[in-house]
């Protein structure tokens, strides 16, 4: 049971700093958001164009079509990077913490949504449908409580003092409880090494399970027994993962207000032509 050297971070919180892994990760994430970031802005002035100027030329419904779906390929990019990376996924099978990825199944269908009706909106602007916009409005609001949902869910079996640690902190001393089994050993011997923790709350949960200190409890350079916890760092290093995500998730939220405010002023506009039309 081999980790990706990209999921893991070895820790050193006894001297209060953090020491990150290879990097990969952290490099990989700040780009989705950048990624996103400019697609958003593409799409949110394609989208204002097309109200206040009334002119929709193919330039501007293909921005507008490409940045959202952008968005939205970002969103599932990155929840099915997280639940499919090989040795995330597998300790968290390990760990029986798999309510973790309850609030990514929730974005994973936001970002599915926006992808697939990043067209209807466009449809409905150019063929000033306002059956197509309404419909887009709601797929909006979905797409928003699907958004702030899945969001709330992720950041609730995340955190510190969230619904996850309790999760943690069982399965840690179950696994040390039965330490003498070799599945056991090796799930407890992979995670205390590679994450740089000792026990659920501490090298005292050995001894209060009457079991000796695993070899995995003391940094490979030192030879000096992990201080914290695999609790705490386990929910610091989902905490970390977790930011990212609903980072993107509050900006993909944000996009769908900006376009249901966007929509409306287009089908008020579209009612005003059509009755303006009619008196004269």
């Amino acid at each position: 049971m081999v980790p990706s050297p990209c999921c893991f971070e070895q820790t050193a919180r006894a001297s209060g700093e953090q020491q990150g892994g290879n990097g990969c990760c952290e490099r990989f994430l700040p780009s989705v958001a950048a990624i996103t970031a400019n697609a958003a802005a593409c799409a949110a002035a394609a989208v204002a164009a097309s109200v206040v100027y009334r002119a929709r030329p193919p330039g501007n419904v293909t921005t507008q079509i490409a940045g959202r779906r952008l968005v939205g390929v970002s969103m599932v990019g990155l929840t099915l990077w997280l639940k499919t990376e090989p040795g995330f996924n597998e300790w968290v099978n390990d760990l029986s913490i798999e309510e973790f990825f309850t609030g990514l199944y929730v974005l994973l269908a936001g970002g599915i949504i926006i992808m697939l009706v990043a067209f209807l909106g466009c449809c409905g602007a150019l063929m000033e449908n306002s059956v197509l916009l309404y419909g887009f409005i709601a797929t909006q609001v979905l797409g928003f409580i699907l958004g702030m949902a899945g969001s709330a869910v992720l950041l609730d079996f995340s955190t510190i003092n969230s619904k996850i640690e309790p999760l943690i902190r069982q399965a840690m001393r179950s696994l040390i409880a039965d330490s003498n089994n070799p599945r056991s050993a090796s799930t407890l011997h992979m995670i205390q090494e590679n994450v740089g923790c000792c026990g659920a709350d501490g090298p005292s949960d050995y001894m209060s399970l009457k079991q000796p200190l695993s070899s995995s409890c003391r940094d490979t350079v030192t030879g000096n027994v992990y201080f914290y916890g695999c609790v705490d760092e386990l929910t610091w290093f989902l905490q970390d993962k977790a930011a990212w995500i609903c980072a993107l998730a509050m900006l993909v939220c944000f996009i769908n207000v900006l376009n249901c405010a966007l929509t409306l002023t287009l089908i008020q506009a579209l009612k005003k032509e059509e009755e303006d039309a009619l008196k004269r």
